[in-house]
């Protein structure tokens, strides 16, 4: 069933903000339907109950396979499984009615390194993180251009103190938050200029 109305998928978010909040569970995404849009409402609600599906089985114990989950503008529901590992388990807990992506990192590992990264990395600038499950990379916004140096000592104390996380550069993409209407995105040290 198509609506062309417009409407907000709000109550996931709510409940999955709240679930953050009391035990790390992700949210699975709000979004607003335009008048315009064809959205398949049958579809995104039967993707919401399989995610939260997932997510109550899940209990918040993210196993090493796991990379997280979505609901795109479609209102399909994507899973992300990091390479080498099997889809097997989610596919058991809701079909094949899911996109299954392979994804590099675990949810786990971005998470971790998220935690690190809120706790550690003020003196650099940085002004907020959290991970983006839909690019399963952590985000970091950060007020100065010293991402370089940061990426060099987060990599060391990440390897000291963390070493279960595994560090790599590619796990994070940084925004230079600034004055100015340019962005900056450096992903893996490159610098990229968005106009």
């Amino acid at each position: 069933m198509l609506l062309s109305r417009t409407i907000k998928a709000l109550s996931v978010v709510t409940a999955a903000c709240l679930l953050c909040a009391l035990g790390g569970v992700s949210a699975i995404g709000a979004r607003e339907v335009s008048p315009t849009s064809s959205i398949d409402m049958e579809l995104y609600l039967r993707s919401e109950a399989a995610a939260w599906k997932v997510l109550a089985h899940l209990n918040g114990k993210y196993p090493d396979s796991y990379g997280g989950l979505y609901v795109d503008d479609a209102g399909q529901l994507h899973i992300n499984v990091v390479e080498g590992c099997s889809d097997e388990l989610y596919r058991s807990l809701v079909g094949e009615d899911t996109q299954y992506n392979t994804v590099r990192y675990s949810l786990k590992r971005l998470q971790e390194l998220q935690d690190v990264i809120s706790k550690t990395t003020r003196q650099y600038g940085v002004v907020g993180s959290g991970v983006s499950e839909l690019d399963n990379v952590v985000d970091v916004s950060i007020r100065t251009d010293r991402t370089k140096e940061l990426l060099e000592n987060l990599e060391k104390y990440v390897d000291r103190f963390y070493p279960e996380i595994g560090f790599e550069p590619d796990m994070i993409r940084f925004t230079i938050a600034g004055d100015d209407l340019a962005r900056y995105e450096i992903r893996s040290q490159v610098l990229q200029i968005d106009e």
